[in-house]
């Protein structure tokens, strides 16, 4: 027997897709609102002929009953579902249009409806508690980015993770865990940073213990973590990117280049070469910004380099014509002698280059 799993808010399934891969789940239902990204949840999550329940609907409207017919049909009852997960949106990070469409939801009862409840951008997260009340998962996991822990409501910080814990525990009856954690950690090739609620009705909660630490922890590496997974690790033996979509999918894996690494004999599954392996075709002007930026630095560190660096050539340049700063960068910009974007205040992963 395998744990069965319900994703909503579930894209393409990649937060479930990690369960299946252990080999100790089975998806069994996924919910979004994206015909694309679930027609691609279902194609992988489909085992041995059998689809998962596929719900095409805002979870705001989606009606509770609906849930649970598509959950019949796999043959779960109310209370036998092992695993809800999902990423709500909070507060912060939705402005969705509320809708008032909640009367299978029971929600309203809890002791912290009626503060998030004021604010609009909270209604996916309390729907989301709305269709666990209802469906009574044993374990109930919510993913969102680490802000969310700290973020203030009603003039408190973190006041909005403590309500959301408040009702997972004294609500809904759960016992509760909550924790940052870092993917890269357990071994992907990202700094990741998560906050992740475990919350279950069946034991205590727990986070696994980490596989993978930096480099430059010496304490930990010295005590069996191995060293975070690089994005060199995962891509380096691909061979270069195609400007036309799926020149190189379905093609024999032997075109993969150089030694394949541990982590990428991993995720390989297929046995044939990915689709997808494209790149952009970049404008000359873009290209001239990339090849300034070192790998590993942010474009607020790059750009202050670059524009010291042109500082010293614009003053050169002008006392050697013995013409004034503003002539002689004009002059440089001209003749492309000094890159003007280098002066402009983006974004700090703009042109950004991995490590």
């Amino acid at each position: 027997m395998k744990y069965t799993v319900a994703e909503f808010f579930s894209g393409c399934g990649g937060f479930s897709r990690g369960f299946a891969r252990t080999g100790r789940f089975n998806v069994v239902l996924g919910n979004d609102v994206k015909a694309e990204a679930l027609k691609s949840f279902a194609f992988n999550h489909s085992e041995n002929g059998i689809c998962p329940s596929i719900l095409r609907e805002d979870i705001r409207t989606l009606k509770v009953t609906e849930i649970k017919k598509a959950l019949s049909l796999r043959g779960i009852g109310e209370g036998e579902l092992d695993c809800m997960i999902g990423g709500p949106p909070c507060q912060g990070f939705s402005q969705m249009r509320r809708t008032e469409l909640r009367e299978e939801g029971k929600v309203s009862k809890f002791r912290g409806y009626s503060q998030l409840s004021n604010d609009p951008r909270n209604d996916l997260v309390l729907r989301y508690l709305d269709v666990a009340e209802a469906l009574r998962p044993k374990v109930l996991l919510i993913e969102n980015v680490p802000q969310m822990l700290n973020h203030g409501f009603d003039g408190r910080l973190g006041k909005l993770s403590e309500i959301v814990i408040d009702m997972l525990e004294k609500d809904l009856g759960y016992s509760v865990k909550v924790a940052v954690i870092n993917c890269a950690d357990y071994g992907v090739p990202q700094l990741r940073e998560r906050a992740v609620f475990i919350a279950t009705s069946v034991g205590t909660a727990s986070f696994p213990s980490t596989t993978h630490a930096n480099p430059n922890d010496t304490f930990s590496i010295g005590n069996g973590k191995l060293p975070w997974v690089t994005v060199g690790d995962a891509i380096r033996d691909l061979p270069p990117p195609s400007h036309i979509l799926e020149t190189l999918g379905g093609q024999d894996k032997s075109i993969y280049v150089g030694v394949e690494g541990d982590f990428a004999k991993i995720m390989r599954t297929s046995s044939t070469f990915p689709y997808n392996h494209i790149t952009r075709s970049y404008r000359k002007s873009v290209l001239n910004i990339i090849k300034e930026m070192r790998p590993g630095y942010t474009w607020a560190a790059e750009s202050e380099r670059m524009r010291k660096n042109y500082e010293t050539i614009i003053d050169l340049f002008s006392r050697e014509l013995k013409i004034s700063q503003a002539d002689a960068r004009k002059n440089l910009e001209k003749n492309e002698v000094i890159n003007p974007v280098f002066f402009k205040n983006y974004y700090w992963s703009a042109y950004s280059r991995l490590t």
